[in-house]
């Protein structure tokens, strides 16, 4: 019988794979579950002597490093609520994240600490390295928590944090239950064992490294955690995934895109991978079908789909030689999984007729509770399903537009309803571009565009601005505001920007300016 929450559960795997390695990083540099565990218990018991109980919020450096994972795991156990915050991103969005949550302790590294040395913050920072670490916690009990039986399933296990249309980041709460929900349903999807090994190639602060951590650490399986340094470096990484025998890769298509563009993949690499997962944005045919020509015939290809706010993937699709007979558009999205019901509503939340395109709206036990103190945005997306008169049934508004084909049984992606894009699979909303760019002094007014130049997808803004400055200047000062993943890839200097009869800026007009004219 499994757990009622992540902390019994995990120390249910450990108690069937006490000796299984959990963590492998380069080199020598692994831990074994038993050891993790005790790690972990140790940096719980810290957190209890510095008075953090259930319900209160821990910041974690991205980095990726044991103690980091063991953080994570010391939070489960006690109910207190992690959120993983981005080393490398602007002060100003790391103020705004930190003020958010309230922070009780921050985990941080030095790259980290030096970023949070400009602002306020309230919660106490604990500097974490390797060394630091392990003599800070060197006095601290290693066995079992009694406080892990009194989490439950409904407590909020971690906050993830993904872009705002008002420039703020919203952070989506996700509970003890969605996670062992999602662990269920990943595990049978893809026949997870113990002997499993996993790669971590997605950064902490970013939902698809959910599925990382979740499927593998709680299933005996071991995860192979990537740093940005080695992700930089594709011969290297790729040479380590075949030296630590990786079984499961997931990742943003983006990045599989990148790595056959610079001729990095072959037949030759890659060898014990048994299934490639993507998501979290829109695979183009044309590339996938350069890498299902290499590795189809002893790997599986599976397009995944999921908000943020449901627990990271709602509906699953596996690619077969049928999919590549139109090479027109992106793989669909497949079935919605067991775990969600769906509806497929227009704007006024009345079901459309089969084949029409409408906004997909979950309900079920992975949709997660909301944003952290933000019940305003909470109560925008997330409602009560309207054809349950009877009981309490929440219900998320992806702002996702599909169609459902009737022939084949599968839902199809269209489009969104509003300003927020998927880009190199990060979330984005238009509307934080907008708002960051409002916020330096010589820019006028602006609007950020998302579309197709020369095959490729961009991040676009027109901007009019006050005094000669140039490009560079204008990104540079927004890398001070925004992180790298939404500087723009191309900024148009305008001297006014059109408007429609309404006196809005003329969006159309202005993406048929940057997209559809010849260069």
């Amino acid at each position: 019988m499994y757990g009622q929450n992540l902390g019994l559960r995990f120390e249910e795997v450990v108690g069937r794979y006490p000796r299984n390695v959990a963590l492998r990083f380069d080199g020598d540099n692994s831990i074994c579950y038993e050891e993790l565990n005790k790690r972990a218990n140790q940096i719980a018991r810290f957190l209890l002597e510095k008075d953090i109980r259930k319900n209160n919020v821990i910041c974690i450096s991205s980095i990726k490093i044991i103690d980091t994972f063991a953080c994570i795991l010391a939070c489960l156990k006690i109910g207190a609520i992690y959120t993983i915050v981005d080393r490398f991103s602007p002060v100003k969005r790391l103020e705004k994240i930190i003020t958010n949550c309230s922070a009780n302790i921050l985990f941080v590294d030095n790259e980290l600490s030096e970023g949070l040395s400009d602002i306020s913050v309230e919660g106490e920072m604990v500097l974490f390295t390797s060394d630091t670490f392990k003599e800070l916690l060197g006095s601290y009990a290693d066995n079992e928590l009694n406080e892990t039986a009194a989490v439950n399933s409904e407590d909020p296990a971690y906050i993830m944090y993904t872009s705002g249309s008002t420039g703020t980041p919203k952070g989506a709460v996700i509970t003890h239950g969605n996670v062992l929900s999602f662990i269920s349903w990943s595990r049978k999807e893809f026949s997870i064992s113990h002997d499993d090994v996993f790669t971590n190639v997605n950064p902490l602060f970013f939902d698809n490294s959910v599925f990382d951590i979740y499927s593998s650490l709680f299933s005996g399986a071991c995860l192979v955690p990537f740093d940005r340094g080695v992700l930089e470096k594709a011969k290297l990484m790729i040479a380590l995934i075949d030296e630590t025998k990786c079984t499961t890769w997931f990742s943003v298509p983006s990045m599989l895109i990148y790595l056959e563009a610079i001729k990095s993949l072959s037949r030759d690499n890659m060898r014990y991978i048994k299934r490639f997962i993507f998501g979290g944005e829109g695979y183009p045919k044309s590339k996938l079908k350069i890498l299902y020509g290499l590795y189809s015939h002893r790997s599986e290809f599976v397009n995944v789909y999921g908000p943020t706010e449901c627990t990271c993937i709602c509906s699953s699709y596996r690619i077969s030689d049928n999919d590549f007979k139109d090479m027109q558009g992106l793989p669909p999205l497949g079935k919605i999984i067991d775990q969600f019901s769906y509806r497929i509503l227009d704007e006024n939340d009345k079901e459309i007729s089969e084949g029409e395109t409408g906004e997909l709206c979950l309900f079920g036990p992975n949709v997660g509770k909301g944003y952290y103190a933000d019940p305003e945005r909470t109560s925008e997306g997330f409602k009560q399903n309207p054809y349950n008169k009877k009981y309490r049934e929440i219900m998320y508004k992806t702002g996702d537009l599909v169609k459902y084909d009737t022939d084949d049984d599968k839902l199809n992606f269209v489009g969104r309803k509003d300003f927020q894009i998927k880009h190199m699979g990060y979330r984005i909303e238009l509307g934080e571009i907008e708002s960051a760019l409002n916020s330096i002094d010589y820019v006028v007014e602006n609007a950020a565009l998302y579309g197709t130049l020369r095959g490729l997808n961009l991040i676009v803004c027109v901007v009019c601005l006050k005094g000669d400055i140039n490009e560079i200047t204008i990104k540079t000062d927004l890398k001070r505001v925004i992180p790298d993943y939404m500087i723009p890839n191309k900024i148009f200097i305008v001297d006014n920007l059109s408007k429609n009869a309404n006196g809005k800026i003329d969006r159309k007009k202005l993406s048929e300016f940057c997209f559809y004219q010849k260069r």
